[in-house]
């Protein structure tokens, strides 16, 4: 998921986020490939250049600080553990459904509209803990494949050393590559059931995610 990707490049750096292991020999390699795959997912992610670089210099800031020896392995930790139990995970993976799947499709502008509407009330709901962030699973099933345990996709740094990013653990879900318009509606509904349920006002919900990472980092780096 490109929500869960915008923030792999921090987690990398540790080693682990939601069952990817990236593998390297040395700092600067686990550096270098954290900011590409972040940037990469950034960049397709559909945010505002603004909040593009925000979030490519927070992470780039982790990556620099952790080559140098100014974080240490316990401080990434820290942060892996504010990112991946807080719901900003989820809630921008929720949302990075629409540039994949509702922008594209073939809904009414009316459709569409009301379609954006749910996720983003069910993406508040999350965000704000008023929902929990297991109900995600759930809710993106129909658009939804389990990877493969071991699953492996291989990219290259500009300098050309490969990354290499392993899947372990339990299969989870991601984003399908194509869903049918029927899949699609169900999800949006899905959505829109447990936002209904949770009482989660029929207002816009556009949070800055480069200011929420920066506040995660903040305090995770704080230390209690």
């Amino acid at each position: 998921m490109k929500g869960c990707l915008i923030v792999v490049g921090i987690l990398g750096l540790v080693c682990v986020i939601l069952g990817v292991v990236v593998v390297f020999k040395w700092k600067g390699w686990a550096a270098k490939a954290a900011t590409l795959v972040a940037n990469q997912a950034i960049t397709s992610s559909g945010l505002p250049p603004a909040q593009q670089a925000q979030l490519t210099g927070e992470i780039q800031k982790l990556a620099d600080d952790f080559q140098s020896g100014r974080l240490t392995t316990a401080d990434l930790q820290r942060v892996m553990r504010g990112v991946a139990d807080g719901p900003l995970i989820p809630a921008a993976a929720v949302l990075a459904a629409r540039q994949k799947y509702l922008e594209p499709s073939d809904m009414s502008s009316a459709e569409k509209a009301a379609a954006i509407r749910s996720l983003q009330r069910y993406a508040r709901g999350v965000f704000e803990k008023k929902i929990p962030t297991g109900s995600v699973q759930t809710v993106i099933e129909p658009v939804a494949a389990p990877t493969e345990r071991g699953n492996r996709q291989v990219q290259k740094d500009a300098d050309g050393n490969e990354i290499v990013l392993v899947q372990i653990g339990q299969p989870h879900l991601q984003f399908k590559d194509q869903a049918t318009r029927a899949e699609i509606d169900l999800f949006v509904a899905l959505a829109k059931q447990v936002a209904d349920d949770a009482r989660i006002p029929d207002e816009s919900f556009e949070p800055d995610w480069g200011l929420e990472l920066k506040k995660v980092i903040a305090a995770a780096l704080k230390g209690p």
